[in-house]
């Protein structure tokens, strides 16, 4: 099973925590905050999993992907701000990027010809034992 990252979006205002429940894995993309930049360094993006045990917070600015499940079924607490939500409506209808005092969230196909994937099954059978800190 193939999981697939075409959006990569970070927020300026707020840390983001995904918690999730029953102990089930998520699978994530995730790149570098980098504040002075329009866009995330490509090069950097990485994609993690998480064996469903606990939850994790992203530092603010840190481009991402929301997680993807591993197991169907899956359940997880997204937290973030009630503005966040609000400008989660595409601004631009042929890309369906958002942009807002809170959140860029930008399409890769549409803007580089480019769709980040990952094994599922392969990061389901290793799964991240130690932390990183995404900065």
């Amino acid at each position: 099973m193939r999981k697939h990252a075409i959006f990569l979006e970070r927020h300026y205002k707020h840390t983001q925590a995904f918690i999730p429940l029953e102990g089930k894995p998520l699978v994530g993309f995730f790149a570098p905050s980098n504040e002075s930049a329009e866009e995330p360094d490509l090069d950097a993006v990485r994609c993690f999993a998480f064996d469903g045990s606990a939850g994790f917070v992203m530092h603010k600015g840190v481009w991402h992907e929301q997680p993807f499940p591993l197991v169907p079924g899956t359940k997880a607490v997204c937290i973030l701000r009630n503005e966040t939500v609000r400008e989660l409506k595409p601004t631009d209808e042929r890309t369906q990027e958002c942009h807002g005092q809170d959140i860029d969230k930008l399409n890769l196909a549409v803007r580089h010809n480019l769709i980040f994937t990952a094994d599922a099954d392969a990061a389901a059978a290793a799964l991240l034992s130690e932390t990183e800190s995404l900065q």
